[in-house]
């Protein structure tokens, strides 16, 4: 008789922690339904626009609000454009080849942190920043809303 109320308050104990080694899941109680997060493309490449988790693989359109810039070198500056709690930094073309969209230069110095950018991005092993891995660009553009 004590071996099965034993038992019982044993395996009482282990369904109450779950039943799985104790590891256990959490479980919403009230919000909106989880989903698969939306991805636009743009209606003129096909190519989707700043998808999360950024792909190493193929091309991708970045657009947004520059949070981060580093002018030098010149040659191959660095950005980060943060995207709602996204951030995809990538380098750029040489500093003089950059415009804005309806094809105007813009002083150097006045690019940085606040324009909204537009850049074809895609994963190199010398694209980031003195030739390591990273995302790169040949085509970024300042939108016109901003520059």
């Amino acid at each position: 008789m004590k071996k099965v109320v034993f038992l019982s308050v044993l395996l009482f104990v282990v369904m109450a922690c779950g039943g799985d080694g104790g590891v256990q899941t959490a479980v919403p109680t009230a919000g909106p339904p989880t989903s698969t997060p939306v991805i636009e493309f743009d209606a003129e490449t096909g190519l989707p626009i700043n998808p999360v988790p950024a792909p190493t693989e193929g091309e991708f359109i970045v657009m947004g609000k520059i949070s981060t810039a580093s002018l030098i070198p010149q040659d191959k500056p660095s950005f980060t454009v943060k995207v709602g709690s996204s951030a995809y930094p990538f380098t750029a073309q040489h500093i003089r080849e950059i415009y804005r969209e309806d094809g105007t230069q813009m002083a150097p110095h006045l690019i940085g942190p606040g324009l909204t950018v537009r850049a074809t991005v895609q994963w190199g092993q010398e694209g980031g920043p003195g030739k390591t891995p990273g995302f790169f660009t040949q085509n970024m553009i300042i939108l016109l809303a901003d520059g």
